[in-house]
């Protein structure tokens, strides 16, 4: 018999039909071959394998079989939907009223322990018999696949208590369905499911639902009972909101509106002090802003940590803004905090947002104030940045052209010269505008100033330029500035800017400002070209900075091809910074596969431990679950950050280990959950 188990089992893995039908034909027993096979054909996706052995059952499948509960639990782990389906089809209503509470030789997990010699690997399922356990992958795989009722249908009938938890995030079946419609929600609710059980993260099915968009069964849950009566008694621990606050951050103004009506808490906050109409206009949610603006809520109220209003945090989204200003927003209304830009207005000049700019100096009830000191400092940025259209807007609206910054500066852009400021300004250190330009990059603007004749007089003798002149930030030399990643700027007018200065004495060992040196500023920064670059003036990589990074720490956050060209060996990887923290490090936090999986491989081999930790006990898996950006990821593909963490898991990352965070000691998963990673 045991033959022909894994010759079924072979036949059904493999998608062998004509075999699989062969066998089946002449073996008129064999139970557990037959369900050894249904498990394979399930687990690996063999659809028409999967009918042959269901055909071959005769009177469809039994739901107290337990290879059958086996084979849907690897359709539902497995991904395979449509299978999942044709299994629960293959039940026959009949067979769902009389589910045992046990069974002797097929003890559900027993007789499926059992070592197989092919594949060599345990086929070992849950061992609870109890349809409450085996259906709690099932039920919410059913629920994506609009076939919740059936299975929801198969909890009930089996007589069990539908307020208990299915699995280990706490869910009961009211949370699974939540993206059920509303009959199913309504026939659980009959059955006496509960409301107000928690899951583990203190979210009832209500805030569950909210959170997934599901507006039929938002509304069959408050025909149940009241908004009030849904709450948990005390609020969700870790971000206390409420299903409003919820419902605000998605596109969902049908949701939000019903909720108002039902009488929602308009003002309630989280635990970072956003309210709804908060989150609404941080995500862009127009519509959802619109209907709280209407219901009364205080536009200009101050929320957040930064105590900012909800215009202040709405300046990507025009249509938002928009919205915002037809009830009363104050463009001009400042932060209540130290923040030096601290008018919506100002942010919207400083982040480039064109858009944003236009509608706030069209339709304001109240005009931007260009006078104010913090909305000068921005124009100034945004000059600076080269945000063109900004300024465009922003001097067309009567802004002084000839505005000069705290040390001395008149606007330097070509809007500005067309609009009459002076080019021949020195600032505190007799520097003129061209000197500043060429020392900070801007290959545009230079050559538009070299036009002019009044620049081109001054540049016959200039007075103490030094190419070589240091600062204490990112871009601490004009080498740094000049190579610093500009996408507005292609690499070869960049390196032609670089030679310019290079070709004036410009010194690339100098070490000044955050990275100390230029190549570790590229290695960090900037494309290959331009490390390349760097590297072909003899630079030095057995550098480091103040904080004790070398190119190479730096060089494994920006690329694979980065660091390839700085030609390490397999030892600097075992190099630390002051924190602790090896290249791996740095590396995870890329989110680009081809880079983490070489850094790993170079890693191992010196004897690096997947689990290595830094001076606050972070280990390598916990820095890829913070899934943050560092610096601009753009110049990359999308970040696979969920491939890198399942990639430390595979290698063994123990993802219970605890390390130093706020006030407490926080788990990789703690990590995720605080910066919005739970996938």
């Amino acid at each position: 018999m045991a033959a022909n188990r894994v010759s079924l089992a072979l036949a059904a893995h493999f998608g062998l039909d004509d075999i699989l039908q062969s066998l089946v034909e002449k073996t008129q027993d064999g139970i557990e071959a037959r369900g050894q096979a249904l498990i394979e054909a399930a687990r690996n996706g063999q659809k028409s394998s999967l009918q042959i052995l269901i055909t071959s059952k005769g009177h469809g499948l039994d739901v107290n079989d337990t290879y059958v509960q086996a084979a849907m639990q690897a359709a539902c782990s497995c991904g395979h939907d449509e299978l999942f389906k044709i299994l629960l089809d293959a039940i026959p209503p009949s067979t769902q009223q009389t589910f045992t509470e046990s069974r002797k030789e097929e003890t559900f997990g027993e007789v499926l322990h059992e070592k197989n010699p092919t594949f060599e690997e345990d086929l070992v399922v849950d061992t609870s018999h109890k349809p409450l356990r085996w259906l709690a992958a099932p039920l919410n795989r059913a629920s994506y696949l609009g076939l919740d009722n059936i299975t929801a249908k198969l909890l009930i009938d089996a007589g069990e208590n539908l307020t208990a938890a299915m699995d280990r995030k706490g869910f009961t079946p009211l949370h699974l369905v939540r993206t059920g419609g509303a009959e199913i929600v309504q026939l659980l609710l009959d059955k006496g499911s509960s409301i107000t059980t928690p899951d583990r993260f203190g979210f009832t099915p209500l805030l569950l639902m909210s959170a997934w968009g599901c507006a039929a069964a938002i509304e069959t849950l408050l025909h149940h009972k009241s908004l009030a009566e849904h709450l948990p008694e005390t609020p969700p621990t870790l971000w206390k909101r409420t299903p409003l606050r919820i419902a605000a951050s998605r596109e969902d103004p049908g949701i939000v509106e019903f909720l108002v009506s039902k009488g929602a808490n308009l003002e309630a906050v989280d635990k970072d002090g956003w309210s709804a109409i908060f989150a609404s206009s941080l995500f862009g949610r127009a519509e959802s802003v619109r209907i709280f603006a209407r219901a009364g809520v205080d536009v200009k109220s101050y929320f957040g940590e930064n105590t900012e209003t909800p215009l202040h945090v709405a300046i990507k989204f025009p249509e938002t803004v928009r919205v915002l200003l037809q009830h009363g927003a104050n463009v001009n209304q400042p932060s209540s905090d130290d923040d030096e830009l601290c008018t919506p207005f100002d942010r919207a000049v400083r982040d480039n947002q064109v858009e944003t700019v236009k509608i706030m100096l069209e339709e304001a009830k109240k005009a931007p104030d260009l006078t104010l000191p913090s909305t000068k400092k921005a124009l100034l940025d945004a000059v600076a940045w080269g945000y063109e259209g900004v300024v465009a807007l922003v001097l067309e609206a009567g802004a002084d052209v000839n505005l000069v910054d705290e040390s001395g500066w008149s606007l330097t852009v070509r809007l500005l010269v067309h609009a009459g400021a002076e080019l021949t300004a020195t600032n505190k250190s007799s520097w003129t505008p061209i000197i500043n330009v060429l020392r900070i990059g801007h290959e545009e603007v230079a050559r538009y100033l070299l036009t002019k004749s009044s620049v081109l007089a001054i540049l016959k003798t200039p007075p103490g330029c030094d190419v070589n002149s240091q600062c204490g930030a990112f871009f601490a030399t004009p080498l740094m500035a000049a190579a610093s990643r500009n996408k507005a700027v292609q690499d070869t007018e960049r390196m032609k800017t670089m030679q310019y200065l290079l070709d004036r004495g410009a010194d690339p060992t100098i070490p000044a400002g955050h990275v100390a040196y230029a190549i570790s500023f590229a290695a960090w920064e900037c494309s290959p070209d331009i490390v390349q670059f760097i590297l072909d003036r003899k630079a030095s990589t057995n550098v480091s900075d103040g904080f004790g990074r070398k190119p190479i720490h730096l060089a494994c956050y920006n690329s694979l091809a980065v660091l390839n060209l700085l030609e390490v060996q397999d030892g600097d990887f075992t190099v630390k910074d002051s924190t602790g923290r090896l290249p791996l490090y740095y590396a995870v936090l890329s989110g680009q596969m081809a880079l983490v999986n070489e850094v790993l491989l170079r890693s191992e081999r010196v004897g690096i431990d997947i689990n290595v930790v830094d001076k606050n006990d972070w280990t390598p898996l916990m820095w890829a679950t913070r899934a943050s950006c560092l610096n601009d990821r753009t110049q990359h593909e999308i970040a696979q950050d969920e491939d890198v963490i399942s990639l430390l898991l595979e290698k063994g990352a123990n993802k219970k280990l605890l390390a130093n965070g706020l006030n407490r000691k926080w788990s990789a998963l703690d990590i995720a959950q605080y910066h919005h990673a739970e996938r």
